[in-house]
C-alpha cells in the first residue's frame, strides 16, 4: 500500500510540473511544494489494477533453481476517509517439490487498523483473518508531501514524448532514481527501524543494477493512468555469503528480475470500502516495526 499511494503521489509532482510549464530548476521549493499540494488535494478516492512478474535465479558452483512469480490484484483508496483494500493472487512456477503454488491474499486498513486474510491452500493452513493496530502516523506517511519531493529530488527525470493508452492521449515519463541517494533517504526517513538505520553505509549500487518507472500521464486531466517499473538485482556471493556459508562452503548468487504494471482509474468517483463481515473476529497481531 505505501509503495503505492508513493509512486502516485510522485506522479502528482510531475504532473505539477506539467502544468506549470516550467523544469524543475526553475521552480523554488516553496513554489513546487504548493504545486504538489494543490495537485494531491485533487485526489479523494482512486482504483488500480496491478500485474508483476519477477524472475529469480539462485546458483551456487554446482547447480541452479529458476522460479517465477507473478502477482495480480486489484485495489482502491479512500483518502477522505483514510480506507483501502487490496485482493492480490500469488503464483510460483519452477519449484522442484510441484509445478505452481497459488495463494491468495485479501488486505484492508479501516479505522487505524490492517486486516489481512491468506489463503495458502493448504488444508493444514487454512485461511484466517489477523488485524495489526497501525500508528495514526503510518497513514500520514503515506500522503507526506516532503518525502515525495526527496523522491523526485533523488531522481533523474526524462521525458519520452506522447503516447496513447486505451483510446487516451497521455505523457510519458521516465524516473531514474540515484540509488545511493534514495538509499539514505529510505533508511533516515522516521519510523525506520534500528536495524535499517544499521544498513545506512549499505550501497544499494551493488546490488540494484537496472531500475526504472515509467509513467503515463493523461494530457486532459494530468493524473496517471499507467506506470510500469522495471528492476533487475544481483547478489552476489559475496554479498549474501554468512559465517554459515563460509564454513559450509556454499556460496550462492541470485538475480532477480521484475516487472511491475499499475493501472490507475475511476479517479474521484465514489468508492465502497467495508470490512468483510468475517473480518471483524479478526485475530490481534502485534505490529513488526
Amino acid at each position: 500500500m505505501k509503495s503505492q499511494n508513493a509512486g502516485l503521489f510522485l506522479v502528482l509532482v510531475i504532473a505539477a510540473i506539467f502544468v506549470s510549464g516550467c523544469s524543475q530548476e526553475e521552480l523554488s521549493q516553496e513554489e513546487l511544494k504548493q504545486m504538489i499540494t494543490e495537485t494531491a488535494e485533487k485526489v479523494d478516492t482512486y482504483k488500480l489494477d496491478m500485474n508483476m512478474e519477477m524472475k529469480t535465479v539462485m546458483s551456487n558452483e554446482t547447480e541452479s533453481i529458476e522460479m517465477t512469480t507473478f502477482i495480480s490484484g486489484n485495489g482502491a483508496v479512500d483518502q477522505e476517509n483514510r480506507k483501502m483494500m487490496m485482493k492480490l493472487t500469488t503464483s510460483l512456477s519452477g519449484l522442484e517439490e510441484k509445478e505452481s503454488f497459488e495463494t491468495e491474499m485479501e488486505m484492508y486498513y479501516i479505522e487505524s487498523e490492517m486486516y489481512m486474510k491468506m489463503d495458502m491452500g493448504v488444508p493444514e493452513f487454512p485461511a484466517r483473518w489477523m488485524k495489526m493496530k497501525m500508528p495514526e502516523e503510518n497513514w500520514e506517511s503515506q500522503n507526506q508531501l516532503d518525502q515525495q519531493l526527496e523522491l523526485l529530488n533523488v531522481s533523474e527525470i526524462e521525458i519520452l514524448g506522447s503516447e496513447e493508452i486505451d483510446g487516451i492521449e497521455c505523457y510519458v515519463l521516465k524516473i531514474t532514481p540515484d540509488m545511493e541517494k534514495l538509499w539514505e533517504v529510505i533508511t533516515n526517513r522516521p519510523g525506520i527501524n534500528e536495524q535499517m538505520k544499521e544498513l545506512n553505509d549499505f550501497d544499494l549500487g551493488d546490488i540494484v543494477k537496472e531500475t526504472y518507472v515509467k509513467y503515463w500521464i493523461t494530457k486532459d486531466t494530468k493524473f496517471p493512468i499507467k506506470t510500469l517499473t522495471r528492476m533487475k538485482m544481483e547478489l552476489t556471493p559475496e554479498i549474501m555469503s554468512t559465517s554459515d556459508a563460509n564454513v559450509s562452503g556454499f556460496q550462492p548468487s541470485m538475480t532477480m528480475d521484475s516487472e511491475i504494471e499499475i493501472k490507475y482509474y475511476d479517479y474521484n468517483e465514489p468508492v465502497e470500502i467495508e470490512l468483510p463481515e468475517e473480518a471483524r473476529n479478526a485475530t490481534e497481531f502485534p505490529m513488526m516495526i
